[in-house]
């Protein structure tokens, strides 16, 4: 692979790999670092894995400096005309007029990832060698007991609930398999204690879709169930408007809850603040909270999104962590609603083992990946194999084989 037309632009317009990667952002919305544009610049390898929307971050940035479309459109073409761009798993080459795809060596990151996603189900025979009568990973869930709450999980649900009861606006934020779900159930569950609360929670499954009018329709449908929703924006806006003030004269608060929430357009979260600002005197009649995956701090990112600047400077963002050094808690509570301990089930050291198996480390650089998910798929595949192995417990040794 050889430079790309990219970095001559790039030098014609006066700037440098690292004034560039000032402006491109990661999936946690953290600019990225000089080596890895320069990489790009100098091999075409574009980091599709952390950054999903590089290329049009980098056009979109381009543009901003008024480089015209025509230019931008050969900026991934190398300059000795074999057009080699690397996409992550497979290389395209134009080379001849004729586009082919030639497979590439995965990374680390990638076969690390691809190791751990895959869920696995216990066996009838893992069941009965650990006693069990259902599976302590699948619809863990069933009440208020079940639900775990890391030192992050803690601080999160905090934060939602006093968006909620103060017409805050909070976004929290969490890889899949972090929890983010049954922290939105919880804080449904713990604000229907709370009478004075109630909960606008649009149904639309597509949040791609969920646009300002659907969220208007979905507030008079959760706060007046059976009342026509009037036709027309500006109608609509008025009647929202009107149930927010009347409901809140009553004395009650209302909070609109947004999961999937990283999938919305920037112009519906613009006017989710449009919606934030309805006051009755001195205090505002909404709270509002998102619930998201990663892209939704680059979302949030002012840098990324300067035309979003009056809401991201007003959202508290909070992100579920991984549960490192809370795993034998976490798992303590899984079992003992099966009626078992740590003890029947794991020898010493697993804990350990399943940390390191789970924690990336690439030179200087580490990544954990304990979230639920990753944990219940990695103790399944370990008890399966013992059952297999016809071993009484799973041990150190069989986590780090599996």
């Amino acid at each position: 692979m050889k430079p790309i037309k990219l970095q001559r632009i790039i030098a014609e317009l006066g700037l440098t790999a690292e004034d560039v990667a000032k402006h491109i952002f990661n999936r946690k919305g953290k600019s990225l670092s000089r080596s890895t544009l320069s990489s790009t610049f100098n091999r075409g390898i574009i980091p599709e894995a952390s950054t999903p929307d590089f290329i049009q971050q980098v056009e979109a940035f381009l543009k901003k400096q008024g480089v015209s479309k025509a230019v931008i459109k050969t900026c991934w073409d190398d300059e000795e005309k074999s057009n080699v761009v690397s996409f992550g798993k497979s290389v395209a080459k134009r080379g001849g007029g004729v586009l082919k795809l030639v497979t590439k060596k995965k990374t680390e990151e990638e076969l690390f990832l691809e190791n751990l996603k895959e869920a696995e189900v216990l066996t009838p025979t893992t069941l009965r060698l650990f006693g069990l009568f259902r599976n302590p990973f699948i619809d863990d869930v069933q009440d208020d007991a079940d639900v775990f709450m890391s030192e992050s999980h803690r601080y999160s649900l905090a934060a939602m609930i006093d968006a909620s009861e103060n017409s805050g606006l909070c976004a929290v934020i969490g890889e899949c398999g972090a929890g983010k779900s049954v922290l939105r159930r919880k804080l449904i569950a713990d604000l229907q204690t709370n009478n004075h609360v109630r909960v606008v929670f649009p149904q639309t499954i597509d949040k791609e879709r969920l646009t300002s009018n659907l969220i208007l329709e979905s507030i008079v449908n959760d706060l007046s169930p059976g009342v026509k929703v009037r036709r027309g924006v500006e109608a609509k806006a008025r009647q929202v408007r009107d149930l927010l003030l009347s409901s809140s004269q009553a004395g009650m608060k209302h909070v609109l809850l947004i999961e999937e929430a990283h999938d919305l357009s920037v112009p519906t979260m613009k006017q989710l603040k449009r919606l934030w600002e309805i006051e009755d005197g001195f205090k505002k009649v909404l709270g509002i909270v998102l619930v998201g995956q990663p892209e939704l701090a680059h979302r949030l990112n002012i840098q990324n999104h300067p035309e979003m600047r009056e809401m991201i400077l007003r959202c508290l963002q909070s992100e579920l962590l991984p549960i490192d050094h809370e795993l034998e808690s976490y798992m303590a509570l899984k079992l003992k609603r099966m009626g078992k301990q740590l003890s029947d089930i794991f020898e010493d050291g697993w804990g350990d083992a399943v940390r390191k198996r789970l924690t990336m480390t690439q030179g200087n650089y580490s990544r954990s990946k304990m979230y639920p998910l990753y944990i219940h798929n990695l103790i399944a595949s370990a008890m399966n194999e013992a059952a297999q192995m016809g071993e009484a417990k799973v041990t150190a040794e069989i986590i780090e084989g599996v």
